[in-house]
């Protein structure tokens, strides 16, 4: 009886150690995986900034262009009253 509760007292202390060898293995993948997922998260991330920011500049060119025009109309509409005291 003494001998097979040591048998059992050397398998558990091994089946122990292979749980735990498991247990860390398992959390190295976990966080390798969680520090790839977060990677590609920062750079979709840089991308839709990136792709922000392109099209914050062509809205600031295109607003540019139509404040022109508006102006352009606009002196075309209400000419300068300058030109009319000279003549």
């Amino acid at each position: 009886m003494v001998d097979k509760n040591a048998a059992l007292d050397t398998q558990l202390a091994s089946m122990q150690i292979t749980a735990a060898e498991r247990r860390t293995i398992y959390h190295t993948i976990t966080m390798e995986e969680n520090q790839e997922a977060e990677a590609e998260q920062r750079y979709q991330e840089i991308l839709e900034r990136k792709r922000l920011v392109e099209l914050a500049k062509e809205q600031a060119q295109d607003v540019a262009v139509l404040r022109a025009e508006v102006e352009r109309m606009r002196m075309k509409t209400f000419p300068a009253l300058g030109q009319f005291k000279h003549s």
